[in-house]
C-alpha cells in the first residue's frame, strides 16, 4: 500500500504533499514517511512530522 493510499484513509491529501511525495527518490525518506502514516490517526498527524 502506497503512502498515499494510507492517507487517503485518513482524509483529504493536499496537493503540496502529493507532490512532495512523488518527487522524493530517497527510499529512506519515503520509509520514514510511511512509518509515519501508518502511525498517524489523521492527516493533519501526519503533516506534524512532514517535513
Amino acid at each position: 500500500m502506497t503512502i498515499i493510499n494510507i492517507l487517503l484513509d485518513l482524509g483529504e491529501v493536499p496537493e503540496f504533499v502529493r507532490d512532495r511525495l512523488f518527487e522524493e527518490t530517497r527510499e529512506e525518506q519515503m520509509d520514514r514517511w510511511r512509518r509515519l502514516a501508518v502511525k498517524a490517526r489523521s492527516v493533519e498527524e501526519f503533516l506534524k512530522e512532514f517535513e
